[in-house]
């Protein structure tokens, strides 16, 4: 990663985050790691990551349905949310 960003120098923390999603291949919002008590921006369903991201074995899924809605507390401190996709019926 640290090879493309000295091929194509990022001046900016959003054009830098707009570049990781581009090669990433997912939406912005997707991206974005939440933490937990924040008011989600889009509604959709929500999956429990770890501190710096990662995956977990013992996730949980949240499905958001309005806007106004907070994401609940985590299972564990340090936890955060990424929004996986629109919600699903």
């Amino acid at each position: 990663m640290r090879a493309l960003m000295a091929m194509f120098p990022v001046r900016s923390a959003i054009r830098h985050e707009r570049f990781e999603n581009e090669l990433l291949g997912c939406d912005a919002d997707m991206a974005r790691l939440r933490k937990s008590g924040e008011i989600a921006a889009k509604t959709g369903e929500y999956e429990e990551r770890g501190p710096r991201g990662g995956k977990l074995a013992d996730d949980k899924t949240v499905t958001i349905d309005d806007r106004t809605d907070r994401l609940p507390p985590t299972q564990k401190k340090g936890r955060t949310y990424v929004r996986t996709g629109p919600p699903k019926e």
